[in-house]
């Protein structure tokens, strides 16, 4: 997938307008390629706050370069602010597990993971385990939700994560996919990857 759904409506209903910046930097972010340097701090401000079904809002963003331009600043400082809480994670090594996972497919392939629980952070964490450790090639992140089912999360820049996903029942792209899991199943992956370390998929 090359494009992502808010741009592919862009085109859609002007077909004639130039797409607005911002409408690439959240596509940007969706695609995880990082081709802008303020993508994450905009996301990240995007996530903070309320009226982000506002029209208004995001006319006055794609309209007034001064009020994106301070909207930028804000996410630059929610950036410092989550790199910190990041740091603080991956040094409390009893929040994760680092295990093995094996692939189902023909080629048998078998690759490192993290494995860890949260519901905050979960792009950025697991970029922070896959490309600052070289070991790792995958990041999976887990919660779960009120109805009882289990929502994995897989990241990677080596592995095509949405091949596993698929596995689950879920699906996504390359390198960002997810699946959601009843719970019953959920558990014995959760079991094999903090107590065998390992997981088959």
């Amino acid at each position: 997938m090359t494009k992502a759904g808010n741009v592919i409506a862009w085109e859609y209903f002007h077909p004639n307008e130039e797409i607005p910046h911002l409408f690439l930097i959240v596509q940007d972010y969706d695609l995880w390629q990082f081709k802008y340097p303020e993508t994450k701090a905009v996301a990240l401000h995007l996530k903070s706050i309320d009226n982000i079904g506002d029209f208004k809002f995001w006319d006055k963003m794609c309209t007034y370069q001064a009020d994106y331009i301070e909207f930028v600043k804000t996410g630059y400082i929610l950036e410092r602010i989550q790199k910190s809480r990041i740091e603080k994670f991956k040094k409390s090594t009893d929040k994760y597990s680092i295990c093995k996972l094996l692939s189902a497919s023909d080629d048998g392939g078998v690759y490192n993971i993290a494995f860890y629980n949260t519901t905050n952070d979960i792009n950025e964490l697991a970029e922070a385990f896959y490309r600052d450790e070289e070991d790792i090639d995958i990041s999976i992140s887990y919660f779960i939700t009120g109805y009882g089912d289990v929502i994995f999360s897989f990241r990677s820049n080596k592995v095509d994560v949405s091949v596993f996903a698929k596995r689950l029942g879920g699906g996504g792209h390359t390198s960002s996919a997810g699946a959601a899991v009843e719970l019953i199943k959920a558990l014995n992956i959760i079991h094999n990857a903090t107590n065998s370390k390992c997981i088959y998929l």
